[in-house]
């Protein structure tokens, strides 16, 4: 019995942990990934109208991310990682109502 109560114990220690890490991680303003934002766009199905599948956005996703970080311009970097995140925390309603496209990122 005291094996399981001290394993509760430990479990209960490392809660603040886990939250504190995770905390850290939103305020530090981590982007989301191609694969967040494309899971995102692709569970909306048809709603977005003729947009790729998940693997194609993923695909579609990293090309550009290349081009983006090629051109160097923190600008348009921002503006592509500002993005990613609109794309990951919004609804289907939205996309579909065209929130989240950067100009910047597209307009090269």
């Amino acid at each position: 019995m005291r094996e399981s109560r001290g394993r509760r114990l430990r479990a209960h220690a490392q809660l603040p942990l886990t939250v504190l890490a995770l905390l850290l991680t939103a305020l530090l303003g981590c982007s989301p990934t191609c694969a967040d934002a494309c899971a995102v766009v692709a569970s909306c199905g048809e709603s977005l109208g003729d947009f790729p599948n998940e693997a194609e956005c993923n695909e579609a996703c990293a090309s550009q991310r290349a081009t983006v970080d090629e051109n160097g311009d923190t600008g348009v970097q921002g503006a592509f990682d500002r993005e990613l995140r609109c794309l990951a925390e919004s609804t289907c309603d939205d996309l579909a109502a065209g929130a989240c496209y950067e100009e910047q990122v597209w307009s090269y």
